[in-house]
C-alpha cells in the first residue's frame, strides 16, 4: 500500500489559514476508509494519490497509470471531478455529498455508509462515496464501511474533551442549531462581551471560536430560544414519523419490466 508521501506535510503548511468552509478528513477516518477500499478493491501495485491537497491542482495532477484516486475533493465540483477522471480512466474512490450523492455517481457507483463525519474544522456532514472500481454496480449500502468510520471516530473522542458551558455563554454552534430549526435570536453589542475563554477552563482550554458572555436578560432570552428549539425539534420528529407513499406509475412500471 503505497499513499502520497508528503500530503500530511503539505497540509500542515496551511492549517493557521483554514476557513469555516474547509472541511480536511481526520486521519483515522481516512485510515479506516482506505483500509475499506483496500479490502474491497483489486488496488495490487496502485499508487493512493490524494490531489485535492490545499491549493492543489487535480487537473493537472501527474497521475500515473494505474493510480487510484481516494480523497475528500470539493463537494462543489464533484460532478465535474468524475466525469474528468472517466473520460481520463482514472480510478477514484471519492467521498461525496450524501442527499444528492446519486448526481456525482451517474455513470459509476454510489457508495452510502450512513455515516456522518466530523470533519477537522468542526463540521458534521452526513457522507457517501462515488467510485469507478465496481464494475457496473449503480449503488450500493456499506454498513462495514460505516460501521469502520463511526469506530475510527469514537477512538478519536475518546481523547477529545466534553465541554458544557452555562446559558450565559453563546457559541457560534449555538446560533447554528437556533437557525436549522427557524428559531430566531437575537443579542445586543451592550449585552454581550466576546470572550476566548471562562476563568474556571484555566489555560489548557478554550471555546471553539470563542463565544459571547450574555447579561441575565440576554440569557434568558438564549434559554427560551433553546425551549422554542426543542419544540420545534420534537414536532419535526412527530411529522417525519407519518410520511407519504408515493406509489409507481405505469410507465415506471414498464421501465421496470424491462430491466435486467
Amino acid at each position: 500500500m503505497r499513499r502520497s508521501q508528503n500530503y500530511e506535510d503539505f497540509v500542515e503548511k496551511f492549517k493557521p489559514k483554514k476557513t469555516a468552509d474547509d472541511c480536511y478528513t481526520p486521519p483515522a477516518v481516512y485510515d479506516a476508509v482506505l483500509a475499506w477500499v483496500h479490502r474491497n478493491c483489486d488496488l495490487t501495485d496502485a499508487r493512493i494519490v490524494r490531489p485535492f491537497y490545499p491549493g492543489g491542482d487535480y487537473e493537472n495532477y501527474p497521475y500515473q497509470e494505474g493510480d487510484a484516486v481516494i480523497d475528500n475533493p470539493p463537494f462543489s465540483i464533484i460532478s465535474k471531478i468524475t466525469r474528468d477522471y472517466l473520460s481520463r480512466g482514472v480510478r477514484f474512490f471519492l467521498f461525496a455529498p450524501h442527499l444528492t450523492v446519486f448526481g456525482p455517481a451517474r455513470d459509476c457507483t454510489a457508495i452510502v455508509p450512513g455515516a456522518s463525519i466530523t470533519y477537522e474544522n468542526g463540521a458534521v456532514v452526513r457522507t457517501s462515496f462515488v467510485s469507478n472500481m465496481f464494475g457496473d454496480v449503480a449503488a450500493m449500502s456499506a454498513p462495514d464501511l460505516g460501521q469502520a468510520i463511526e469506530g475510527a471516530q469514537a477512538l478519536e473522542d475518546r481523547s477529545l474533551p466534553r465541554y458544557v458551558y452555562p446559558a450565559h455563554v453563546l457559541r457560534a454552534c449555538d446560533l447554528e442549531r437556533f437557525s436549522k430549526r427557524g428559531v430566531r435570536y437575537v443579542v445586543g453589542r451592550s449585552s454581550a462581551q466576546c470572550i476566548a475563554r471562562l476563568e474556571s477552563q484555566g489555560k489548557g482550554a478554550r471555546i471553539y471560536g470563542g463565544g459571547l458572555l450574555l447579561s441575565e436578560a440576554a440569557a434568558a432570552d438564549r434559554e427560551r430560544a433553546e425551549r422554542q428549539t426543542a419544540e420545534v425539534a420534537s414536532r419535526a420528529a412527530s411529522r417525519a414519523a407519518t410520511a407519504t407513499a408515493w406509489p409507481l406509475s405505469g410507465t415506471e412500471w414498464k421501465i421496470i419490466g424491462k430491466l435486467e
